[in-house]
């Protein structure tokens, strides 16, 4: 008997936060190892993929894209976005793995940009893009998993309308 496309990716709220918790200690553990590692200046300057990618030591004191917003219009922003995750996982009652998984990465990459900017004031960044835009694992994490649940939300939809 093969089981339902609809319901293989539904997950219970036990599991989902046992999948939110791990996913987002290791997704903060790894972002932290790695700012640790590339901060020790042993890779700073070298070049992965010539002008794409380089390794550097970038100190962000700004927002995203080193936009000069106050360090604690930041961190209120940061906490309004972690409280927000918090209210969808239990007031949604997030079910679908993919959802868990995006939430965690995002909820993880935050928690690292936002102990950087508790512990030293600034997050490090430690790879260059096109020579313009120096980025951590935590940026990318965040980004992963906003497109995880932006493809969720729109999964989920797309199964309501269906099942109507």
């Amino acid at each position: 008997m093969q089981e339902d496309p609809d319901t293989r990716n539904v997950i219970s709220q036990k599991r989902g936060l046992i999948i939110f918790v791990l996913i987002s200690f290791f997704t903060f553990l790894i972002d932290q190892l790695t700012k640790h590692l590339f901060f020790s200046d042993i890779y700073a300057g070298r070049a992965i993929v010539g002008n794409v990618l380089q390794f550097v030591l970038h100190t962000n004191y700004g927002m995203s894209f080193n936009i000069p917003i106050p360090r604690l219009i930041i961190l209120g922003i940061t906490f309004l976005v972690l409280i927000s995750i918090l209210y969808v996982m239990y007031k949604k009652k997030v079910h679908h793995t993919a959802t868990w998984l995006g939430l965690a990465l995002v909820f993880g990459g935050a928690i690292g940009n936002m102990s950087d900017r508790i512990l030293f004031s600034y997050v490090r960044d430690w790879l260059l893009l096109f020579g313009r835009s120096a980025i951590n694992l935590a940026d990318i994490s965040i980004l992963i998993g906003i497109a995880l649940y932006l493809f969720s939300q729109e999964h989920h939809h797309q199964e309501s309308k269906e099942a109507a």
